[in-house]
């Protein structure tokens, strides 16, 4: 006989053996956080004490592992401004602030979460009094490495201090900061202390930096679209999260904020406001879903599904446009690539050396890239050339030596190989933007490409293999893996080959530039 069990009496058999259902829902290093803080303080984290985060924050904040260097720059400008206005405002340090004066906390991750949250359990009167106070694990802001408690944690203290109050809540807007909790919410009071960094600088500072906020911004973008992709493809094999990585989870929340920013006209801007869960409510309403207020995972899918869809008929009307356009587009490029090598100023360029990578020849496993198209990146791998990171998405690279375009579009357009007339070959990968076309004879002093970060890649760079004349095929083994390779480590080469200028500096050669 077939026992069936029906979902009313799912749900009331785990309400009786005490499981949480919301739980499951969550990243799985936000879920093994909170069942730490079960294990660690003999607790239940209910369903009721999620669904409350979930009101209180509208989302769960990804695990930066450390804390953002640019936020904690802009941290310092506004301390600076604000002691220069009111010098004798508290001076409180903290590591985790990386002991800037004041600066009450910063960065604190999923498992310091842990003990901040299961520490006082007991003092305040179990979960929910404890959240009263402080955020389960994932509903931090903390955790994002951008968010700063200044000053003074006590409210008596900020309300018989009006005017560092007002000052702060008028000017953090200049810094890109915004005060997360203006007031009450469901779970936790109002804090003035609170800064969560934005980016988005108040609209009285914009005009001074639009200026000097192109290449970011085009950064930005072309992040994004990178995300998109990933998430497109995440949410099509029904696995919303990596179990082994957190980077899934900030690529999702970046997606689903970007989406309702530009696509669904929902109010956000990485902080949680009413707006945003009117607007959250209205959308679900007209969707049909499950109306929570927040982005659950039936709400993120559904907007997954909506910019798929989207973003489809936008690439076919693209491709269109592009095919018709090409020819004169392309012999525009060319037109702006030729520099004069000779007088390249140093002070504008980036050296390959002071951004090559260390890894040549063979590499362990790579999780993030591991799937069943990309099996060799599950084991250990023959990495030929060297990669050069910590460089911005279009970042111009410029050949220093003449080149033939042997090869270009491959795979999906990110890779190109070139012949050089000493019979050496080379090989480049990951670029935004190529600018010549197979058969093309490049010139010394060309913009040869951009960097970007397309293909299999965990974050903007080029990847660059040296094969020099008449290599000679050899074998390299690891364990029981045997690779035939010709390539040679390129760190005794590169810099004779090719160099990169910082993008805002590529004006400074605009005299200099000269048509093939």
């Amino acid at each position: 006989m077939k026992l069936i069990i029906t979902e009313r009496q799912s749900k009331l058999i785990k309400f009786i053996l005490n499981e949480s259902t919301e739980l499951a829902k969550l990243p799985s290093n936000i879920q093994n956080a909170i069942k730490q803080i079960e294990q660690n303080y003999g607790v239940k984290i209910t369903d009721e004490n999620i669904k409350k985060e979930f009101e209180q924050e509208g989302q769960t904040y990804p695990d930066n592992g450390k804390i953002d260097n640019t936020a904690f720059q802009k941290l310092k400008e506004f301390l600076d401004e604000l002691y220069k206005k009111f010098p004798n405002a508290p001076k409180p340090k903290n590591s985790n602030c990386n002991n800037l004066a004041g600066c009450q906390s910063g960065y604190r991750g999923y498992i310091t979460q842990v003990s901040v949250f299961g520490g006082k359990i007991k003092e305040q009167g179990g979960v929910s009094g404890r959240q009263r106070a402080s955020a389960l694990p994932g509903f931090s802001q903390h955790s994002t490495g951008k968010t700063f408690d200044i000053l003074d944690l006590r409210p008596e203290w900020w309300n018989s201090n009006k005017d560092i109050k007002d000052w702060v809540a008028n000017n953090c807007g200049k810094f890109g900061f915004k005060i997360s909790y203006q007031k009450d919410g469901v779970l936790r009071m109002a804090e003035p202390w609170h800064l969560y960094y934005t980016g988005d600088i108040s609209s009285s500072d914009k005009k001074n930096t639009e200026s000097n906020t192109n290449t970011e911004s085009n950064t930005n973008t072309d992040t994004l679209k990178t995300f998109i992709g990933n998430f497109i493809k995440f949410v099509d094999k029904k696995t919303i999260v990596d179990k082994k990585s957190s980077k899934n989870d900030i690529m999702r929340m970046q997606i689903v904020l970007f989406i309702v920013t530009k696509n669904q006209k929902i109010k956000t801007d990485g902080i949680f406001t009413d707006e945003t869960k009117k607007d959250i409510e209205e959308f679900q309403n007209n969707n049909n879903l499950t109306k929570t207020g927040y982005f659950d995972l039936e709400t993120q899918k559904k907007l997954a599904d909506l910019f798929k869809s989207q973003n489809q008929s936008q690439n076919q009307s693209q491709n269109q446009s592009q095919n018709q356009s090409q020819n004169q587009s392309f012999e525009t490029k060319i037109s702006l690539t030729r520099l004069d090598v000779s007088k390249l100023d140093t002070n504008n360029l980036i050296s390959p050396s002071s951004k090559r990578g260390k890894t040549y020849g063979w590499r362990g496993a790579i999780p993030s890239l591991c799937s069943k198209s990309k099996s060799r990146y599950c084991n250990w791998h023959w990495h030929a050339g060297r990669d050069y990171g910590g460089l911005k998405v279009g970042t111009p690279i410029v050949l220093l030596i003449e080149g033939k375009m042997i090869k270009s579009g491959y795979p999906s357009g990110y890779c190109f190989e070139l012949s050089h007339p000493d019979g050496s070959q080379t090989k480049w990968c990951h670029c935004q933007s190529v600018y010549f076309k197979t058969g093309d004879i490049i010139k010394p002093g060309s913009v040869l490409a951009t960097v970007g970060n397309k293909g299999p890649s965990t974050g903007p760079h080029l990847h660059f293999e040296y094969f020099p004349p008449n290599a000679q095929e050899r074998k390299e083994t690891k364990g029981n893996i045997t690779k035939s390779v010709k390539d040679s480590d390129p760190k005794d080469i590169d810099e004779k080959i090719f160099t990169f200028i910082k993008p805002d500096k590529l004006s400074a050669y605009e005299t200099n530039i000269k048509k093939i």
